[in-house]
């Protein structure tokens, strides 16, 4: 009797001593499995696309995660997180192992400091505004955003939220011999909560590579939004402009986006409408629809469908999914419509 007593006590008092150093370390594996069929019409010349793509609702991704307690409220963090293509196995983002996240920082009661390839404060404070981000469905016309949605090499500090205020502000590296101007990206962002309001005011200025001697081009990105939950239903807009002096590959576009997202219950209705403004090219200017519908079969899976129509004017060629290589055929209106599955672990 003693004998077993002592043996409980034992294992019930390493029980507690494996649940204490999990709560002060660990790792957690994550992801998402995004499938559906897609059909595009209007878009190549050769006629229809049909396809089964991941990313209808949410890119597929799997990720590890994981934070170790360094006393007085500081912590080690990491992320690593990769892209994949569900439907044949491929990595997304060009093939890269890491293609998402890649970072190690730490984290403390002054902020957190992180060093890898990461989302940008211009990617992160307006994807919080969009209620359809992160959806080929539904994805934004707007000119440069999603171009310029991780960086590589970056240092990024994210403050502590104060008063409602809360910032980023990240710095990569171009890592050009001979240069410390050529390929740096320069990306800062802050944004004010209070109750159900939200607002977010985010740039991104980028020193793009030289060509031949032809001095630095540079890309600028000004990204402005707000967001209110009516608890009935959520409001967005946000406006952006684009501006960059490559030549010919100039750009000079304004955005705006309205948004809106309707919870029913498991039920949830989004939708979004578009201008894309070209100040060069009147000809080049677009607009997007996009009205979504998902259906949550439990906390963890859902099913979904979409459709979004971009009306291109005359040289205009944006395009809604990568069903095929290269952008919609010169003043095309490309229409999609979708239906998938999404479980999230």
């Amino acid at each position: 009797m003693k004998s077993h007593g002592f043996a409980s006590s034992l294992a019930l008092g390493l029980l507690c001593l494996s649940g204490g150093a999990q709560g002060q370390s660990g790792v957690v594996i994550y992801g998402v499995i995004d499938a559906g069929v897609a059909l595009e019409t209007s878009r190549h010349a050769a006629g229809s696309s049909r396809a089964l793509l991941t990313g209808g609702s949410s890119s597929s991704r799997l990720g590890f995660r994981g934070s170790e307690d360094l006393g007085n409220a500081w912590k080690a963090i990491f992320t690593l997180e990769s892209g994949f293509s569900p439907d044949d196995g491929n990595l997304a983002q060009g093939g890269l192992l890491w293609g998402r996240k890649s970072f190690v920082g730490l984290s403390s009661p002054y902020g957190t400091l992180t060093l890898g390839r990461q989302d940008s404060p211009l990617y992160e404070y307006s994807a919080a505004m969009d209620p359809v981000s992160g959806a080929l469905a539904f994805t934004r016309i707007f000119t440069l955003t999603s171009r310029y949605r991780r960086d590589n090499n970056t240092v990024k500090y994210a403050s502590p939220t104060m008063y409602g205020f809360k910032g980023q502000l990240a710095y990569s590296f171009g890592e050009k011999a001979g240069s410390r101007a050529s390929g740096r990206i320069l990306s800062a962002g802050l944004n004010y909560t209070r109750g159900d309001s939200s607002s977010s005011l985010s740039m991104q200025h980028v020193n793009n590579q030289p060509d031949k001697g032809s001095g630095i081009k540079t890309t600028r990105l000004l990204i402005i939004g707000t967001r209110y939950d009516f608890q009935v239903a959520a409001l967005s807009l946000m406006a952006q402009t684009n501006k960059s002096n490559e030549g010919s590959k100039a750009i000079d576009s304004h955005d705006l986006l309205l948004g809106v997202s309707v919870p029913m219950g498991s039920h949830k209705f989004t939708g979004s409408v578009i201008a894309h403004q070209d100040r060069r090219l009147a000809s080049g200017s677009a607009r997007q629809l996009g009205l979504g519908y998902s259906y949550a079969m439990s906390p963890r899976t859902s099913l979904y469908a979409g459709i979004s129509h971009i009306t291109n004017k005359e040289k205009a060629r944006f395009g809604l999914v990568p069903v095929a290589e290269g952008g919609a055929m010169d003043g095309a209106d490309p229409k999609l419509y979708m239906a998938g599955m999404k479980h999230v672990f």
